[in-house]
């Protein structure tokens, strides 16, 4: 059986996350999946089901949240990806753990770094990415 390139796996589950495809999303975790280093989580859950919730409750908040990639690159199963992350505050914004936002109506755009480990399986194991939360808390209209 040949190799799933990683880079191809990043693309497809951002592809669907663009779609706001949760079902096709999550199929691209694997049941382990754990994210890490992302300040708005400072606890984050863990397992593929855990962030069906998280992004279900982000479509509900950015109802047209996407990711535009400007730069991909994989070594091995590593990828890093320079991303904006883009969308409009419209719903509740509800994170594990902490009392839901009430919506702004603002529009942010987010330069991130996302680091993902994609496994043996051709699953994302793992998912790193950095943003200045103080930048996605200012454009949204609140207090960093």
């Amino acid at each position: 059986m040949a190799r799933t390139n990683p880079e191809t796996v990043v693309k497809k589950a951002l592809i669907a996350f663009n779609r706001h495809d949760i079902d096709a999303y999550i199929a691209t975790l694997d049941p382990n999946y754990v994210s890490g280093a992302n300040e708005m989580l400072p606890n984050p859950p863990k397992g593929r089901e855990a962030y069906r919730k998280v992004n279900e409750a982000n479509f509900k908040a950015f109802p047209d949240c996407e990711f535009n990639v400007l730069n991909i690159a994989a070594k091995g199963g590593f990828v890093a990806a320079e991303v904006v992350f883009a969308g409009t505050f419209k719903g509740p914004w509800e994170l594990p753990g902490r009392p839901p936002i009430p919506p702004t109506g603002r529009h942010f755009d987010v330069k991130m770094a996302m680091f993902a480990r994609v496994n043996s399986k051709g699953l994302i194991a793992e998912l790193r990415d950095y943003e200045d939360p103080a930048v996605l808390l200012k454009q949204l209209g609140m207090k960093a």
